[in-house]
């Protein structure tokens, strides 16, 4: 009985001195790095960052800091590319992220025609898209612009062909 309590014990205690916790974050490469706020470990001891991976693959960055930066420039990644960022943390502390926004698509496209035809299809081109946004397509009703509907973009930077069937309205 001894050993079963001890053996439990053990594992408990080797479970938690384990614990982790992961911070995942996923978009595109859009020129710019992400800042980070690493806080001590809650022991007081060393900081809480244990490891940093982008796409699988461990950072070269100084993680032991109380803050620092995740360079992708290292990476040879180019604008638009899936980059998922992986923060792996000790569980009695939590970092933060300063700025995730880095890897949200940006409007930057170029609309290159719109046109509206006789089967009343709304049709548009673009191009120089840095990721995957929805374009929304509103309608002016009683005075005001109004969301009818919404076209997911394809988010490349050759030329891309959208269409949205409109459905008329007076007044």
């Amino acid at each position: 009985m001894k050993k079963i309590l001890f053996a439990a014990f053990s594992l408990f205690v080797s479970s938690s001195v384990f614990a982790v916790g992961v911070i995942v974050l996923e978009g595109n490469y859009q020129g710019k790095n992400l800042y980070i706020q690493n806080p001590f470990a809650g022991s007081g001891v060393g900081f809480c960052v244990q490891d940093v991976r982008v796409n699988g693959n461990v950072t070269t960055d100084e993680i032991a800091s109380s803050a620092f930066e995740i360079d992708f420039r290292n990476l040879q990644l180019k604008i638009g590319d899936k980059v998922e960022v992986k923060i792996t943390h000790k569980d009695d502390c939590k970092p933060k992220v300063l700025n995730p926004e880095v890897l949200k698509p940006k409007s930057t496209y170029e609309i290159v025609s719109m046109t509206v035809g006789t089967d009343l299809t709304f049709k548009w081109s673009t191009k120089g898209e840095t990721g995957k946004l929805a374009y929304t397509v509103e309608q002016f009703r009683w005075n005001k612009w109004v969301k009818v509907g919404e076209v997911d973009g394809a988010g490349t930077p050759t030329s891309n062909e959208y269409s949205f069937k409109v459905v008329p309205h007076s007044g």
